[in-house]
């Protein structure tokens, strides 16, 4: 990871960097042990809850793309699915 060098930000970041060091105070809070598994839990449910709002917002843009798609006869494409078709020569008939 490259640090930016030059231009306003260096100077402005560490000038915030030393006051925040040089002013630092004890927080005097505590943290009991459910507060770890909520962090978890809200991190994870997020995660999972973006994951699965884009599955449903692909499928449903799938779905509209499929609606503008150009048709094609439902023949024409069992054939497709088929592949080549294969043409036997059938017997002659007789005629009484």
């Amino acid at each position: 990871m490259t640090i930016p060098t030059g231009g306003r930000f260096t100077p402005i970041a560490f000038g915030v960097l030393s006051l925040l060091v040089a002013f630092e105070r004890p927080a005097l809070a505590y943290i009991d042990p459910g507060s770890g598994s909520l962090s978890y839990q809200t991190i994870l449910s997020a995660i999972l809850g973006i994951g699965l709002t884009s599955r449903r917002l692909l499928g449903a843009l799938k779905r509209v793309g499929r609606r503008f798609a150009s048709p094609v006869a439902p023949a024409a494409e069992e054939a497709h699915d088929r592949g080549p078709v294969q043409v036997q020569d059938e017997p002659p008939t007789t005629s009484a």
